[in-house]
């Protein structure tokens, strides 16, 4: 079969000398130059070169793992782009000394400055900079080297600087520079923090066990004792809770009576007086003339057994009632204190309640009960859910302890503005 032959390029006209030199086709000639640079960039001239650097014998294996490990992990454009070094040398500075080859090839890492031989090193100059500006502080380089590794830093409360001595001499010479005052540390910080449990009880631990009943995956014996003894805590709390709003009820509907006794007494007492009022009308129209002095003490007489029998019914309903309170009083009483013996006893060491010294009104409240429910329990661990906060518990650990105060969060109050208008009117001058 003939090779195909490509079609000739159209040529363009070339009449004159001008269009002859503009119009001659150098493509050819320009790809050739292109591809000769890039074999030149990329190491010489194919060519030009020998059968012994185009060609090698491959005795180190298949290349395929290679090729796979390029394929999953695909290098970065900006390491392509270094890597791609030309074997051409770069431009040579005339101003600077080659190398003895005669060449200078720039790699693109800046050379590491060298050190005169007679110079100073960086700390040697600082402490001599140090010796310079601070006197007699710094001598040699130990304290240099203690300070370096910490054992140097100042301790306000600790132990006295030791030439402390030497310049306190020196300030005594010095009569215009006020003396040092000695440290007086406070003497609570050697004391240990005072917890805020009830005197008589174990000190709160550190890091406190947990009740064996409230793990993930408890034991079934552990977790239904505390479950039970849980659940008898919360239904005595709730009997006490109900007696206290009967007791609530009863106080409300004993200060509705005695108001509405009071309120019928004031009735009576204007009815009475209308009463009265009209019948001195019906008399004074019956009987014009002024009454007796004995008529007028009967009235007084009449009025005073009103008032006094008045005044023994309300004393008998108030002793009634007095009697009732100091019942439920002592009812009261007895609750509380039944309460608390049972808190006392009941509660664990864990949970009892801290009231021994505190720094601030608010108390300490009790911590939540982390319990699981039957339908909470989980069987797997995709379904099992968090529970607790060990930052939390940690907190209201340092609370109990006394390291922290156990203080409420209070919203700072704005200051009070007073308005006030100016006498600017009074101080005119006619």
């Amino acid at each position: 079969m003939a090779a195909v032959v490509a079609a000739p390029k159209a040529q363009t006209s070339r009449k004159g000398k001008k269009a002859w030199r503009k119009n001659v086709d150098i493509s050819e000639v320009t790809t050739g130059l292109d591809q000769v640079r890039t074999e030149i960039i990329q190491g010489g001239i194919i060519a030009e070169k020998a059968d012994e650097d185009l060609f090698t014998v491959d005795t180190t294996g298949s290349t395929n793992i290679r090729q796979k490990h390029f394929r999953e992990v695909k290098p970065l454009k900006v390491d392509e782009i270094l890597n791609a070094r030309s074997s051409i040398p770069a431009l040579i500075n005339p101003k600077k000394r080659a190398n003895p080859s005669g060449i200078e090839i720039g790699d693109g890492i800046l050379p590491t400055k060298k050190h005169r031989k007679n110079g100073v090193s960086h700390k040697d100059l600082e402490r001599l900079r140090r010796i310079a500006y601070g006197g007699e502080a710094a001598k040699d380089g130990v304290k240099t080297a203690k300070a370096a590794d910490g054992q140097g830093l100042y301790d306000p409360w600790g132990d006295a600087v030791p030439d402390a001595e030497g310049t306190a001499a020196k300030m005594d010479k010095l009569t215009f520079v006020e003396k040092p005052k000695a440290l007086n540390a406070p003497v609570t910080i050697k004391h240990a923090p005072i917890g805020i449990t009830k005197e008589g009880e174990e000190a709160v631990p550190a890091v406190r066990l947990p009740d064996p009943g409230i793990s993930y995956n408890p034991d079934f014996h552990m977790w239904d004792e505390l479950i039970s003894r849980e659940g008898e805590k919360e239904v005595e709390l709730e009997k006490k809770r109900l007696e206290f709003e009967e007791y609530e009820k009863k106080i409300f509907a004993l200060a509705d009576i005695e108001s509405e006794e009071e309120e019928e007494e004031e009735e009576d007492d204007d009815e009475e007086s209308d009463e009265e009022d009209e019948g001195d009308d019906k008399a004074i129209r019956k009987m014009p003339q002024r009454k007796t002095p004995a008529q007028r003490n009967k009235v007084k007489r009449r009025k005073e057994a009103e008032r006094l029998a008045r005044h023994q019914n309300k004393t008998e309903v108030q002793k009634r009632q007095l009697e009732s309170l100091k019942e439920l009083r002592k009812t009261l009483d007895v609750t509380l204190k039944e309460r608390a013996v049972a808190k006392r006893t009941a509660l664990t060491p864990a949970k009892r309640q801290v009231r021994r010294r505190k720094f601030d009104k608010s108390i300490l409240p009790q911590p939540p009960l982390e319990l699981q429910l039957p339908e909470e329990l989980a069987d797997s661990l995709r379904r099992l859910k968090p529970e607790g906060n060990l930052l939390r518990d940690r907190y209201r650990n340092l609370r109990e302890r006394g390291v922290i105060e156990t203080r409420a969060n209070t919203q700072q109050k704005k200051a009070k503005r007073k308005i006030t208008e100016k006498w600017s009117y009074k101080d005119w001058k006619p």
